[in-house]
């Protein structure tokens, strides 16, 4: 079809334009030098779909006609907590019923997923378990970091503190006598399968006996939340808090073992 639209392009064209180059009203608005309205009119006319202002735009970015607004832009850090802290106000201040909602969506959304999609969420999850359990989680650098620039002499994954005991030690603070854990799913959830999870609680359990019968304060870091930047800045205040008021008054026998988060 060659019939012209007040001879600014024919229906063909306009077909070619939209749906085989992907091309937004306004772009070929702006390709016959006319107004998008007038654009629209026409492909209303002839009965053609037209993109709204979302579906346009994902096209663009696609297509790469359109660059991403903050692609390549690193936030400010300022910005990233003001954006944490909104989220999290956002849930906490959120219904139950609300809450409830949006856990089933999720719930829904799990259930929709192929095999093979769970499967590779799993891989994925347990990889990462595995690196955090090697490496140190997230928080536990947060906490480091933390620690070290509060002006405390650090002992990081410290090994063999009693003889003949092979204890892992997640942070040693040497000059007032107080270990640090911290302590990820694996602790609480059987990820590597009930049996591991009684002897993970064991083990626990047997070296916070050792620890205090040494003299020692134990401070256990519960992360069985997700991470987030606000929740990482409440641990670590929580914590800046605990042993400020350990290094001043040093608790006696029988007071010597905490916990924050959860």
């Amino acid at each position: 079809m060659s019939m012209k639209s007040n001879q600014l392009f024919t229906i063909d064209e306009f077909n070619k334009m939209h749906h085989q180059e992907n091309m937004s009203i306004v772009e070929i608005a702006e390709h016959f030098n006319t107004y998008p309205n007038k654009v629209r009119r026409f492909a209303q006319k002839i009965g053609a779909e037209i993109r709204n202002k979302s579906e346009a735009q994902k096209v663009a970015l696609k297509t790469g006609r359109q660059k991403h607004p903050t692609q390549g832009q690193k936030r400010p850090e300022s910005i990233k907590i003001k954006i944490s802290e909104a989220l999290a106000d956002i849930w906490e201040n959120m219904d139950e019923e609300e809450k409830n909602r949006r856990s089933e969506m999720a719930k829904e959304q799990w259930q929709n997923m192929s095999e093979e999609e769970k499967a590779e969420l799993h891989r994925k999850a347990n990889i990462a378990i595995r690196q955090a359990a090697k490496k140190g989680s997230k928080l536990e650098e947060s906490i480091l970091k933390g620690l070290i620039s509060w002006g405390y002499i650090v002992k990081y994954h410290q090994q063999h503190l009693i003889a003949n005991e092979k204890m892992h030690l997640d942070i040693l603070l040497p000059e007032i006598k107080t270990i640090i854990e911290v302590d990820g799913p694996s602790h609480f959830k059987p990820i590597w399968g009930k049996e591991n999870l009684k002897k993970s609680i064991y083990s626990d359990s047997k070296k916070d006996g050792l620890l205090l019968n040494m003299g020692f304060c134990v401070v256990r870091i519960l992360q069985k939340k997700d991470i987030t930047n606000k929740l990482t800045r409440d641990i670590l205040l929580e914590l800046k808090n605990l042993i400020k008021e350990i290094k001043n008054n040093f608790p006696p026998i029988g007071k010597r073992k905490f916990y924050i988060g959860g």
